[in-house]
């Protein structure tokens, strides 16, 4: 899935403001681990969130491995 974006927001034009000139790859390393944090915590908020307004739980997930969904290609 190519998620390349048409036009930057003001946020990536921002971070690109920010970070101008190159950095040391630990810095660089530090920062994308840091984003790499907060979008897995808000991705893991949200879950949570679906779980609760769906009544999802660890048997819903074995369940739902054991589904065969796939289409048949043609």
């Amino acid at each position: 899935m190519d998620r390349t974006p048409t036009k930057l927001n003001h946020q990536q034009i921002e971070m690109l403001r920010l970070l101008d000139r190159p950095l040391p790859e630990d810095a660089y390393a530090q920062i994308k681990q840091a984003v790499m944090k907060i979008l897995a915590n808000q991705l893991d908020e949200e879950m949570e969130k679906l779980e609760i307004e769906n009544g999802w739980t660890a048997e819903t997930y074995k369940d739902w491995g054991k589904e065969h969904n796939r289409s048949s290609s043609k």
